[in-house]
């Protein structure tokens, strides 16, 4: 019957989901950031350094560890040539609303704390519109900018050293998101992002 079959299928999504997360831990990482910016500085901000909010989730697996995470963090931006550009707040147009969605498989390196780490990344990002500026069209175009093209995907990859402490594990992590659609799409390595920093895991 359909319905012993639906009810099968939700045991069974249930049974895995428990057994996945009952060996899943989570983490927070404090990265300052680096936005690469190559465009001509004549119409655009210098590279911008910004402070994101991370959260995640560590899960054990008999390969490696997954660690899908979503980073949160705001950035100007203006229109020029066509392009979605950072900006300083005094030329700004928006204010985007961006996230990094990352999903990484990570493998450890013996038992010295240290890993490395890579996996697929979607940098999503929203334009809105400022109190005061009537800018209505080129929002439009912004958010067009950032979703053509797929230069929303990345490539990531990361090392990190973790010391076991009271409760927690925690140390360093450095990591860089390659702008693979961009790469491809516009051969540029504009909006590739550095983090350096601290990640600390429950």
């Amino acid at each position: 019957l359909p319905w012993f079959i639906a009810l099968k299928i939700a045991f069974l999504i249930l049974f895995f989901s428990n057994s996945i997360f009952a060996k899943a831990s989570f983490f927070v990482e404090l990265t300052p950031s680096l936005l690469l910016n190559t465009e001509d500085k004549k119409y655009s901000a210098p590279s911008p350094i910004y402070f994101p909010l991370s959260l995640g989730v560590q899960i054990e697996t008999p390969f490696a560890k997954i660690e899908p995470s979503v980073s949160l963090w705001t950035n100007y931006y203006l229109l020029a040539h066509d392009k979605a550009l950072i900006s300083e707040i005094e030329n700004r147009t928006s204010l985007a609303i961006s996230s990094m969605i990352n999903i990484p498989a990570s493998f450890s390196i013996g038992k010295t704390g240290l890993s490395i780490s890579a996996g697929f990344a979607f940098f999503l990002r929203f334009a809105l519109p400022l109190e005061g500026i009537e800018a209505s069209d080129e929002v439009s175009k912004i958010n067009e900018y950032f979703w053509q093209k797929m230069r929303f995907l990345y490539l990531s990859t990361d090392v990190q050293w973790m010391f076991d402490l009271p409760k927690v594990k925690a140390g360093p992590i450095l990591r860089f998101y390659l702008p693979l659609g961009g790469l491809i799409s516009d051969k540029s390595m504009n909006a590739s992002i550095f983090n350096l920093g601290l990640k600390v895991c429950f």
